[in-house]
Parts: C-alpha cells; structure tokens; sequence
C-alpha cells in the first residue's frame, strides 16, 4: 500500500503545472525538472520506495529514503522481506519501469548475475489437473535473481543520485499532521542511536509494505479510513533447491 499526502501548495502548484501544458508555475531545479518542494521522504527502502524515490529526486531538493532493517552492503535476507528467499522474476514492464528511473538498470541487474529467462519457453509449468503444460515462445524475456539482488542494485543506483539519502535502521513512528489537519508537516521516527528525530517534509511516500504510518495518519486527522476489500487467492508456494545431474538435458 502506497499513499502520498502533499500540503496545499504542492497540490495547487501540481493541478497548476496540469492546466498549464508547456508551462511551469514552479522554479526550476537545475535538473531539468519543476521544483515542488525542499524535501520528500519515503517510508521504506523496499523495491516501491526506492523506485518512488528515485522519481522524486528531480522534483525535491531533497529526498530522504527512511528504512526500518538495518542493511548490509552486500545482498542478503532481512527481515523486511520474509519473502525474499523465494526466487524472483522482473516483469518485462517492471524493468523498462525501473530503467527509466534509473537508465542503465538493467544493465546493471544483468552484470551483478541476473539471469534472463523467456517464461513459457525455459520455465516448465505443470499443473495437476492438466499436467506438463507445452512451451511456448512469447518473446517475453524476464530477468530472474534472488530479491536481495535486485533490490541491492537498485539502493546503490538510488544511492548514487546526489540528493537522495538512505537511512538504515530508522524505524518510523508516525507521519506528523500539519497544523489544522490540512495535510502533513513531516515524519517522525527512531534513528540507528535509539534516539527520535523529527524531519519536516513537502510530501510523504508510505512505501511501507502495509501502509501502519498512513492508517495512524488517517486516524490522527480524524479522517475516515478508506474501505477495505478482501480478496481471498488461496494459494500457498514453497521453494526448494535441487542440485542439477552435470549430465541433465535441458529439458
């Protein structure tokens, strides 16, 4: 769950910037973008915070990327992430996503050991009722790796862009209402010391995972909740790691 609250002015200056094709109401930032604010922050340093944060870096001054796990320099499992060890795949759009936020990502995923794989065609799919299912061609190509990969070259793309800062180990405790309920003021939450820090903000990311921050936020303005809808999959997964014969065929 992602959700963003802006003040009043940035709303205004963005529903300005629409009206206005061509034009700009906002200064610009020196990267070829309108400016909307001095600072955003993102709750999370998950694949939809570091992609979020990323294509806020031309609109802010400043981007601040707040991450609960204190992470390593190297790719590995966090708690964050229960899921993480189960192998991964980059949708097609995901990776044309991501590479324009950060030109060269893919290139990048593939040099730190991604392995491309075209679905239909080099993964056999099986299903009970059915049984093996035909391969076919699709020309869908998909890069596979384990999450911690992925998400580990992404942060280091997201933390070699100049304005953005990533913070490990800052553990939120709430997005701070501005004054009146109009909108928020900032965030506010536990650094790697063990001591609570407060940074004002333009706008707020909750990339989160389960939305916590903004469902307090909500509760704190005396706002309503949105309504929830649940919809049951009923589908378990388990992965297992299963050495390959030297003398298995391809198929």
């Amino acid at each position: 769950m992602v959700a963003e609250f802006t003040s009043d002015p940035i709303e205004h200056r963005l529903w300005l910037d629409e009206q206005r094709p061509g034009g700009s109401s906002t200064p610009g930032n020196g990267r070829g973008s309108r400016q909307l604010g001095r600072r955003a922050i993102v709750i999370g340093a998950g694949m939809g915070g570091l992609a979020a944060a990323g294509a806020l870096a031309k609109y802010f001054e400043r981007v601040e990327i707040l991450e609960r796990d204190r992470l390593a320099a190297t790719a590995g499992s966090r708690s964050g992430t229960p899921q993480d060890r189960h192998p991964h795949g980059l949708l097609a759009g995901g990776l044309r996503a991501l590479d324009r936020i950060f030109s060269g990502f893919k290139h990048d995923l593939a040099a730190a050991g991604a392995v491309p794989v075209t679905f239909a065609r080099d993964v056999q799919f099986e299903r009970p009722d059915v049984g093996v299912l035909p391969k076919r061609d699709f020309g869908i190509s998909v890069l596979c790796a384990k999450r911690p990969l992925i998400e580990l070259v992404l942060r280091r793309r997201a933390e070699a862009v100049a304005n953005i800062t990533l913070r490990s180990a800052s553990r939120v405790i709430g997005i701070v209402p501005a004054a009146g309920g109009a909108g928020v003021r900032g965030v506010q939450f536990v650094n790697g010391s063990g001591r609570f820090e407060t940074l004002d903000a333009d706008l707020v990311v909750d990339a989160s995972g389960r939305g916590a921050p903004t469902l307090s936020l909500l509760d704190a303005l005396c706002w309503d909740r949105p309504q929830m809808t649940e919809i049951g999959v009923d589908i378990t997964y388990a992965t297992a790691v299963v050495e390959i014969p030297p003398h298995a065929t391809s198929e």
